[in-house]
């Protein structure tokens, strides 16, 4: 799965429906979409209003606006292994 945050989700969901041409796909929420595409799932999510700053736009982020995610049995399992292996994460 990948979840891609995004500053107009009707634009985007337009964009990847009509333009690309991901043509399956649900509505959890208004800010939630998920695309089926060829066993992957790109997830568009509305980025909050909220988190706008005064000028109307979003802040830069030290990391992405895109999230990868692979799916695990046991997430807590996992993580706890990935961490034994050096791997850095927040919580």
């Amino acid at each position: 799965r990948i979840v891609l945050f995004v500053d107009d989700i009707r634009v985007m969901t337009d964009f990847y429906a009509d333009i690309i041409g991901l043509g399956a796909y649900s509505k959890d929420s208004d800010e939630f979409i998920i695309f089926q595409a060829k066993g992957c799932e790109l997830c568009l999510h509305q980025l909050p209003a909220h988190y706008r700053n005064q000028n109307g736009q979003y802040p830069k982020r030290e990391d992405s606006y895109v999230k990868v995610v692979f799916y695990a049995e046991n997430p807590l399992k996992e993580r706890q292994r990935l961490l034994d292996a050096g791997v850095e994460m927040r919580e």
